[in-house]
């Protein structure tokens, strides 16, 4: 099935969930745009800080600028839309630093362009509860671009344990400033854990295609 937004291509991806005992669809959005330009700017990680999580490909190729998730608010005209990103960090660390491939798709009457960013732990597979954020992402790119990242820098930094799930989470505020905005999760293939939340809950996602990000830091 597919629907037709402002230039704009929407996949809705099937997928199940068990709930209460009962199978049932649940269908996070997924956006194709064309590639407004061959000329890729690299991405830009600081290399003084240490990859606790990445799934970002070469500077040049960092992630599919064409392919994404939608996150939007509860305004936005399209319906809530939160995605979430899953990573373990291998030892005991501290986050510096959260990049995540967002552009911006939609301003509404005067809506700011952005999208927030937050950090939860893992409840069950899903996001749990929030450690870090919600953190404003202004200024965001143009879809069809690549390889410009939304950067999170924090602080003071969020010390996590080492073998244990958190949660990147994407949203907007449920009310006011920002309610009606609406922006791309750009992907990569690589093989992680995500999740989506369609206003009623979060339920998670396999699939061979990702939510492109990653989490810097420091390791004791």
């Amino acid at each position: 099935m597919t629907k037709m937004f402002p230039g704009f291509l929407y996949l809705f991806v099937l997928c199940t969930t068990n709930l209460f005992g009962q199978e049932s669809v649940r269908t996070p959005k997924v956006l194709h745009t064309p590639e407004k330009s061959q000329v890729h700017v690299p991405a830009t990680i600081d290399s003084r800080l240490v990859k606790i999580f990445s799934n970002l490909g070469a500077p040049t190729r960092a992630y599919n600028d064409t392919f994404g998730f939608l996150v939007a608010g509860p305004a936005s005209g399209t319906g809530q839309e939160f995605a979430a990103l899953a990573f373990t960090p291998k030892s005991d660390s501290t986050i510096t630093t959260i990049e995540a491939a967002l552009a911006y798709i939609f301003q509404g009457n005067g809506s700011p362009r952005q999208i927030d960013l937050s950090v939860y732990t893992d409840q069950g597979g899903t996001p749990g509860t929030l450690m870090a954020g919600p953190h404003t992402l202004r200024g965001l790119p143009d879809p069809g671009t690549c390889c410009k990242v939304a950067t999170w820098h924090m602080k003071p930094g969020l010390s996590v344990s080492g073998g244990l799930q958190y949660w990147i989470v994407a949203d907007a505020p449920a009310v006011g400033k920002g309610s009606d905005s609406a922006a791309l999760w750009e992907i990569t293939f690589p093989t992680y854990p995500q999740a989506f939340n369609d206003g009623t809950s979060w339920f998670s996602v396999n699939g061979n295609s990702r939510l492109a990000g990653a989490v810097l830091g420091t390791v004791p």
